[in-house]
C-alpha cells in the first residue's frame, strides 16, 4: 500500500489555487452590485458554480483520511489511540475554521441590500475600521469547518466498517444513503431560518452544522464518506478493479444530477436550497469522482510520480501546505487591493480585470510557497497542526511537509 496518494495533493492543490482565484476575483469585482442575477453573465454563472466545489475538498479530505487510518492500523494502533488521535485532529481543524472567518475569512455578501460582511483583519485592511465579529459570522459553515466534523465523521466510519467482509459496498451504500438524506437540508433549513430570527439560539446550534449555509454536513458527509470509499478500494483493490467499481457510480450520479439540473428552474446563483441545489449536489458526487479517477492515474498509477513537472509541482504545493494561504489569502488580496488603491483612489475592476487580479494573487502566493517550500513549510498552520496531533500519534503530514524529493522512496512506495 502506498503511504501517499501525489494525485490527491496535485488535485487539492488546483483546487485552493482556484479558490484564492476566485476569492480574489469575486470581491474586488467593482460591478459585483450591479450583476442581475435573474439573467446573469456566463463568467457570473460559471464563476458561481466553481464557488459549490467544496466537496471536491470533502472527498479528497476522506480518501486522503482513510488511507492515513489504514496504515495507522497497520502500526497496530487501537481504537481507542486511533479515535484520540481523530478528535485531536477534528478539534484543532475546528479551532483553526473559527479562526479563519473570524479575522481571516472572505466576505458574506448578502443580495438585495448589498452589503458586505467582513473579518476582522479584511475590514481593517480593506475600510480601516476594526469590528467585532458576529452570528452570522460564528454560525456560518465554512468549507474548513465542514472537512473538521467530515475528519470526525469518516474516523467513525473507519472503524465501524474496517473488520466488515462487505465493506466496500457498505460504504457506497452509506455514502448514497446520506446524499439522498441529504434531501431534509430543503425543509430543515427553512426551519432553521425561522428558529435563528426567533433567537432560539440553543435549536440553532443544534441544526447548524447540519443545514446552514454554506458547507454543512447535509450533503458534504455524504462527499467525505465517498473519499473514505475510495480510500477502501485504493489500499485493498488493483486499479483495474478500482476503475471498474468507480466508473458505473460516477457516471450515474453525474448523469441523473446534469438530467435533473437541466429540467429544474434555475435558481443556482441565488443560493436557495431546493431541489436545482440537491441536482447539482449529485452531478458534482460523479464528477469529483471522475476528477480523482483521472489524477491518480497520472500521478500514481502511469508515470512515477517523483517525475513530476514544474506545473504539477507548482499545485502540488498547495496541496502539501493548503492550509496556510487558504487561511491567509483574503488578507493578502485585500492589502494588495488596498496599497493600490493609495495610488489609485478610484481603482475599480471590471469583470475581466478582477478575474486577472485574482490569478496574479494566486500566482504570487504560489511563487512564495516555492521559496517557503525549502525550509519544509516551517511556522505554517501546517507545521502546528503536524506538532499537535505527535501528541496522539504520527501525522502523515509531517514527511510531505520535509519534501517529496528528501522522502521520494518512502512517500511513493
Amino acid at each position: 500500500m502506498k503511504k501517499c496518494y501525489v494525485g490527491l495533493d496535485v488535485l487539492r492543490g488546483i483546487g485552493v489555487f482556484m479558490v484564492i482565484w476566485l476569492h480574489s476575483a469575486f470581491y474586488y469585482f467593482g460591478g459585483l452590485h450591479d450583476i442581475n442575477f435573474d439573467n446573469p453573465p456566463t463568467t457570473v454563472t460559471v464563476i458561481g458554480l466553481l464557488f459549490m466545489f467544496a466537496g471536491l475538498f470533502a472527498m479528497i479530505s476522506g480518501a486522503g483520511h482513510g488511507v492515513q487510518y489504514y496504515r495507522k492500523t497497520e502500526k497496530h494502533y487501537s481504537s481507542r489511540k486511533l479515535m484520540k488521535y481523530t478528535l485531536a485532529n477534528c478539534f484543532a481543524m475546528f479551532v483553526i475554521a473559527k479562526l479563519y472567518f473570524i479575522f481571516t475569512g472572505p466576505g458574506l455578501v448578502t443580495i438585495g441590500s448589498w452589503t458586505m460582511n467582513n473579518s476582522i483583519l479584511v475590514e481593517l485592511i480593506r475600510n480601516g475600521k476594526l469590528i467585532g465579529t458576529n452570528a452570522e459570522r460564528l454560525l456560518y459553515v465554512s468549507s474548513l469547518s465542514m472537512i473538521a466534523m467530515n475528519i470526525l465523521v469518516v474516523g467513525v466510519f473507519f472503524m465501524i466498517f474496517r473488520n466488515m467482509s462487505g465493506k466496500v459496498n457498505g460504504l457506497l451504500i452509506l455514502s448514497i444513503f446520506m446524499l439522498v438524506v441529504s434531501l431534509l437540508r430543503i425543509p430543515l433549513y427553512e426551519l432553521y431560518l425561522e428558529l435563528y430570527y426567533e433567537k432560539a439560539f440553543f435549536r440553532v446550534a443544534l441544526l447548524n452544522i447540519w443545514v446552514n449555509k454554506a458547507n454543512p454536513l447535509f450533503p458534504y458527509m455524504a462527499f467525505g464518506i465517498m473519499g473514505l470509499w475510495l480510500s477502501t478500494l485504493l489500499c485493498e483493490k488493483t486499479w483495474k478493479t478500482i476503475v471498474r467499481h468507480v466508473v458505473p457510480v460516477a457516471s450515474v450520479l453525474f448523469i441523473c444530477g446534469a438530467i435533473a439540473y437541466v429540467r429544474l428552474p434555475d435558481t443556482m446563483l441565488k443560493r436557495n436550497i431546493d431541489p436545482k441545489w440537491f441536482a447539482i449536489m449529485m452531478a458534482q458526487m460523479g464528477l469529483f469522482l471522475f476528477m480523482i479517477l483521472v489524477v491518480l492515474k497520472v500521478y500514481d498509477y502511469g508515470k512515477e510520480p517523483s517525475t513530476m513537472n514544474v506545473i504539477s509541482r507548482f499545485f502540488c504545493r498547495f496541496g502539501v501546505a493548503a492550509l496556510t494561504p487558504f487561511f491567509f489569502e483574503s488578507t493578502i488580496s485585500a492589502g494588495v487591493f488596498r496599497a493600490i488603491q493609495l495610488l489609485v483612489p478610484s481603482l475599480s475592476f471590471s469583470m475581466w480585470q478582477a478575474i486577472g487580479y485574482g490569478f496574479l494573487i494566486a500566482l504570487f502566493i504560489g511563487v512564495l510557497m516555492i521559496f517557503w517550500e525549502k525550509v519544509s513549510y516551517r511556522f505554517g498552520l501546517e507545521y502546528f497542526l503536524v506538532r499537535w496531533l505527535s501528541l496522539f500519534g504520527e501525522s502523515e503530514k509531517d514527511g510531505k511537509l520535509k519534501g517529496y524529493d528528501k522522502h521520494s522512496k518512502e512517500a511513493f512506495n
